[in-house]
């Protein structure tokens, strides 16, 4: 228990049983720390703030498999249960927070996930942190092979796996051999290879779960725009005003707005993700309706870019014709209809269910030659 009275989280008992006598003593701040490294993460990468016990996590994950393993002995010189016996607790937190780092910056520009508020489960940022811990460096083959592996283990969830989330990191985690590209990602794609490809319902949005999570990185996928304040261009929403609009948030709802009044939504479909809208205001004047921001109809020279930003939104001249006529059942039902389309589009771009897993060419090459010359250096030898 802490001074308030409240249950310490895993990072707080950690923190607290590899603390060093510098870092007890008051007013000293040299040591990285978890939070510090959870603020550096949200200044640098306008990624949000990742909590701490995910933070913990990626720092034991990157140093050994067993990430449910006994913390009290893990900076000890004698420990082997680590694959960086000796290594200090500053160099651990510094090298974690570089595998934290290419772990985000992946997720931001190549797997489209740009906030963590966004990131369907948690469990796999942890995964990511490991994976660059030990290969930092991957062509855009591997790039493609690890997007692919991250979707498709979204799709899946953590609940195939035993234990769950926690059973989910451990086992994801222990597919990652060090050394060993070719078969770390082989070995991810294989533990959450599935038959089922349905994608999550869409008549419930949920912005703390990780069904609703996948539909909004699908809605950031159409880089969603917005009237600039002259009403003269439209802008797209930036990963910059998504962070300003979320930061102290623990979910992206207050990225969402709802698009129709309870009074003309049937009960059943108010939940419906047609009648949410990703617009991530930045402070209250901004939250208009949907016809200030969206909807209003441009000057004749505006046409093709006011029909860009409703495609943005999920949206369609036809469709704002049924939100201007006030035909709201047809307006929501069509808008349901694309919202569907989309994230099935969006989810087959990224899981790329049936094509091959075969590895980067450069570096079955490069093993091919590396091979030869080994066996013509045995050759000489004997």
């Amino acid at each position: 228990m802490n001074s308030y009275g409240k249950r310490l989280s895993r990072a707080e008992i950690f923190s607290g049983l590899t603390a060093t006598n510098e870092d007890t003593q008051a007013g000293y701040s040299g040591s990285l720390s978890i939070e510090l490294i959870a603020e550096k993460v949200e200044a640098e990468r306008n990624f949000g703030r990742i909590d701490d016990d995910t933070i913990l996590y990626c720092i034991l994950a990157r140093r050994g498999r067993n990430i449910a393993r006994n913390p009290r002995p893990e900076f000890d010189e004698e420990n082997k249960s680590t694959e960086f016996p000796g290594e200090s607790r500053e160099d651990a937190y510094s090298a974690g927070a570089q595998a934290i780092d290419l772990a985000v910056s992946f997720l931001q520009e190549k797997a489209g996930v740009p906030h963590f508020t966004f990131l369907p489960y948690r469990n796999l940022l942890v995964v990511l942190a490991r994976f660059f811990a030990h290969f930092p460096e991957i062509d855009e083959r591997d790039q493609q092979l690890l997007r692919r592996w991250f979707w498709r283990a979204a799709m899946v969830g953590p609940y195939i796996f035993k234990g769950s989330a926690t059973g989910a990191m451990r086992t994801l985690a222990g597919k990652i051999t060090p050394g060993d590209l070719n078969g770390s990602l082989s070995a991810l794609l294989d533990a959450v290879q599935t038959d089922v490809r349905q994608p999550p319902g869409i008549t419930r949005l949920k912005s703390n779960e990780g069904a609703g999570r996948i539909i909004l990185c699908s809605w950031w996928s159409l880089k969603p725009k917005l009237w600039n304040a002259e009403l003269t261009e439209f802008d797209e929403i930036t990963p910059e005003r998504l962070a300003t609009c979320l930061v102290d948030r623990a979910t992206a709802s207050f990225a969402l707005e709802t698009v129709l009044p309870n009074r003309v939504v049937p009960v059943a479909q108010r939940p419906w993700a047609a009648n949410r809208i990703l617009l991530a205001p930045i402070d209250d004047e901004e939250n208009g309706t949907l016809d200030d921001l969206i909807l209003r109809f441009p000057r004749p020279d505006k046409e093709e870019a006011w029909q860009d930003a409703l495609v943005s939104h999920n949206l369609s001249s036809q469709v704002r014709g049924a939100y201007e006529a006030r035909d709201f059942k047809h307006f929501i039902q069509t808008r349901q209809e694309l919202i569907g389309q989309n994230l099935r589009n969006f989810l087959d771009r990224m899981c790329e269910w049936d094509l091959e897993n075969t590895p980067s060419l450069n570096r079955l090459i490069l093993e091919d030659e590396l091979a030869e010359d080994e066996e013509d250096r045995e050759d000489v030898l004997f």
